[in-house]
């Protein structure tokens, strides 16, 4: 049995939307307030290694890129540059 605990930056709890494919298990999420959120992962109650795992959501209205990589490919990673307000 896995278990999702994601409280968010206000303290409030979000609900995670589960589904797994096999034996892999995706957690999804929509955060509502700008701040930090902890995401613990527990198998079997035993926590996931390197939980819990941090992220951190910003309002996209107030990010700006300053530099951009020369090209980027869909599903690849990419480098920029950013400030926020």
């Amino acid at each position: 049995m896995y278990c999702v605990i994601l409280p968010g930056p206000a303290g409030q709890h979000v609900q995670p939307r589960i589904t797994r494919s096999g034996h892999v298990y995706k957690a999804e999420f929509v955060g509502h307030v700008v701040g930090g959120y902890c995401v613990e992962l527990a198998y079997g109650g035993v926590a996931v290694p390197g939980s819990p795992f941090t992220c951190q959501l910003y309002d996209i209205s107030k990010v700006k890129v300053t530099e951009s990589a020369i090209s980027a490919s869909i599903s690849q990673p990419v480098s920029f540059a950013g400030e926020t307000d």
